[in-house]
């Protein structure tokens, strides 16, 4: 399609690139809320990620590309989209894995703190823990009573 338009009169080569151009974006961003669709579902259901043995030639690669699998057999254009995709651009690597979920992380928390804290009345729980590898983590969680229900509401925010 991007050939016949460069070929075409009626169109000069600079309208052509924007409009192959924005088809690219609009593919990509579908491809990537599909992947993200993937990973939020993962998340939710406290499933894990990756596998054992993620080559082409496993019986089972993991949940995660299991799933990109199963939905590339079922949806035509996605399937299409991860087709075409370059090599560096099918957004399936653990490190965009791990950008998606810290995204989406960071969403809900923005949400949790623009949303439910509507009134200026809240607390806040932190707590610091130490493993035996020596490592620290924290928790931190928000608590404040709802104004639509009255009832004392917690959020964990990591």
């Amino acid at each position: 399609a991007a050939l016949d338009n460069l070929i075409s009169t009626d169109h000069d080569i600079n309208l052509a690139l924007l409009q192959q151009s924005h088809n690219e974006r609009l593919q990509n961003r579908a491809r990537l809320r599909t992947i993200l669709d993937i990973c939020l579902f993962l998340a939710r259901q406290g499933l894990p990620f990756r596998g054992g043995d993620e080559k082409d030639s496993s019986s089972n690669r993991g949940n995660f590309l299991e799933l990109i699998r199963f939905t590339a057999e079922r949806v035509p254009d996605f399937s299409l989209q991860m087709a075409n995709a370059g090599y560096n651009a099918k957004y399936t690597s653990p490190s965009v894995q791990r950008q998606l979920l810290h995204c989406a992380a960071t969403a809900i928390r923005q949400h949790i703190v623009l949303k439910e804290l509507e009134d200026i009345y809240f607390s806040l729980l932190v707590d610091e823990a130490s493993c035996d590898t020596k490592s620290e983590q924290m928790a931190v969680v928000i608590r404040f009573v709802s104004k639509t229900t009255g009832i004392v509401l917690k959020r964990f925010m990591g």
